[in-house]
C-alpha cells in the first residue's frame, strides 16, 4: 500500500524526484520551468525544499493551481547570502523574465523619481 506521505505524491506529476532531491535547505531564489525550459515562476525561499514542497501541498486546489502544478517540469535555484538579497534578486528576475505565474511584481508603477533642478544661486 502506498503511504500518504510518500515524497513522489507531494510533487508535480511532471517534476522529476531528482530535481527535488537536489534542493538544499538554504536561502535564495528558485525557478520553475515548463516543458520547453521557459521560466514560468520565480520565488524566494529561506528553505528551498520546504518552500517548493509547499507549492504542491494544498488541500483545496483550484483549477488554476492544478494547471500550474501540471506545467512544472523542472526546478533550479540560486543561493543568496541573505533574505534581503533573495528578495531583490526575485524582484529583478520577475521584471526581467515576465513569468506567466508571477502577477503581483510584474505591474509597473512609477512611485519615486530623481529630479535635477537649479536654484537662483546656481546650486
Amino acid at each position: 500500500m502506498i503511504k500518504k506521505t510518500a515524497q513522489d505524491q507531494l510533487l508535480s506529476p511532471n517534476l522529476p524526484p531528482d530535481d527535488f532531491l537536489k534542493l538544499r535547505k538554504r536561502t535564495g531564489v528558485y525557478y520553475f520551468y515548463n516543458a520547453v525550459k521557459t521560466v514560468i515562476y520565480v520565488g524566494k525561499a529561506v528553505n528551498f525544499k520546504k518552500r517548493v514542497a509547499s507549492h504542491f501541498a494544498c488541500k483545496n486546489i483550484s483549477l488554476q493551481r492544478q494547471n500550474f502544478s501540471r506545467e512544472i517540469c523542472s526546478v533550479s535555484f540560486e543561493i543568496c547570502a541573505t533574505q534581503l538579497m533573495a528578495l531583490v534578486v526575485e524582484c529583478v528576475e520577475i521584471k526581467k523574465l515576465l513569468t506567466a505565474y508571477n502577477r503581483a511584481l510584474k505591474r509597473f508603477m512609477l512611485k519615486h523619481g530623481l529630479y535635477q533642478s537649479e536654484d537662483r544661486n546656481g546650486y
